[in-house]
């Protein structure tokens, strides 16, 4: 009797454990939206009336996924994932309606990588949309790390009316620009966190060891510093816009930071004022400049600092909202001068 040929499985690739897998998002995506099906070639789902176009975005968790992977705790990155591509279409004018991920495995273990899909849900929730599809690959023989997973999700979202801001020629010196909280990095600098703080390039053991080591300037290990969900602000803002607080532009402070992200919602005759001492920075961003000897404006385009989005508003607004902080204000632009500039002490 001839032996039989290799197979896909011989390859690396568990065919039963995606068939398995796929079955875990429906039933987990059934019990959020009824009335969503997973397993199709495609998603679907409804767009209003009188839309003429959609918006879409697409990002990732930077490098947090190698964090992640070391110590078990996958559902941060689908919550970031979502936050990146769902925020980056608020704030482009669109409430998010549908999104889709794509989630590559080195090695599919479908009871640990199902908490991934479980944080995607969790973050479409939190931004008010829902998970409509996607893709999970296997990668073997690759040269990934074990265990080494990545994420990606792709939002869809209509340009409403209601939240549609202002063009960017509206913004005037003197209005006041506000800051949401960011609890921690979010979903940005993590490259160069972990080389600053040693958790790349050495023994998985000796990374690890770093990762669960508790900080007391921290109040928690690094790794619970380090794996704080991306925060989601859609519904916050949405619930002051609808108690009358006006909007004028939003800006998400992703890569680039506030220096990078900031100026795209300028008109060209404006300067953003930051003071450095009008909100609560997280101490793990402390730690990482003091480590690493991070100059202040190396820190500044790379990391958030503290917030994740940052709002402007006429001065009359007053924002009552305990993750929103007065953090500086819009003035008019001298000359060639940098279009944000930081005031005080981080």
């Amino acid at each position: 009797m001839a032996n039989s040929g290799v197979t896909y499985e011989d390859a690396g690739v568990d065919v039963k454990a995606g068939d398995y897998f796929a079955d875990m998002i429906s039933d987990r995506v059934s019990a959020v939206w009824p009335e969503t099906k997973i397993g199709g070639f495609a998603g679907e789902f409804g767009v209003p009336d009188g839309a003429k176009i959609a918006i879409g975005s697409v990002d990732g968790d930077g490098t947090k996924p190698d964090l992640a992977r070391r110590v078990g705790k996958y559902d941060v990155v689908g919550i970031g994932a979502v936050a990146m591509s769902t925020v980056d279409a608020y704030v482009a004018g669109a409430m998010p309606a549908a999104v889709l991920d794509y989630i590559v495995v080195e090695h599919l273990v479908p009871k640990v990588h199902i908490e991934i899909v479980e944080g995607v849900i969790a973050g479409c929730k939190l931004a008010g949309c829902k998970l409509i599809g996607g893709e999970t690959a296997e990668h073997p023989g690759v040269g990934h790390a074990e265990g080494y997973f990545d994420i990606a999700t792709f939002c869809v979202g209509f340009p409403d009316p209601a939240i549609r801001l202002k063009p960017k020629e509206d913004i005037k010196p003197g209005m006041t620009i506000w800051g949401w909280d960011s609890l921690g990095l979010g979903s940005n600098g993590y490259s160069l966190a972990r080389k600053v703080l040693r958790l790349c390039e050495d023994r998985p053991s000796r990374i690890l060891e770093r990762l669960e080591r508790y900080h007391r300037r921290l109040g928690m290990s690094l790794a619970d510093a380090l794996l704080v969900p991306t925060a989601i602000h859609i519904q916050a803002i949405e619930e002051l816009r609808a108690n009358g607080v006006e909007f004028v532009g939003h800006a998400h402070i992703t890569g680039g930071g506030m220096p990078g992200n900031i100026p795209r919602i300028l008109p060209d005759d404006c300067v953003a004022e930051i003071d450095l001492g009008s909100w609560e920075v997280p101490p793990i961003f402390h730690m990482i400049q003091q480590r690493g000897r991070v100059e202040f404006a190396e820190m500044a385009k790379t990391f958030n600092l503290g917030a994740q989005m940052v709002s402007v508003t006429p001065s009359s607004q007053i924002i009552d909202h305990p993750a929103c902080h007065r953090i500086g204000e819009i003035q008019e632009r001298v000359g060639d001068e940098a279009p944000v500039l930081f005031h005080g002490k981080f």
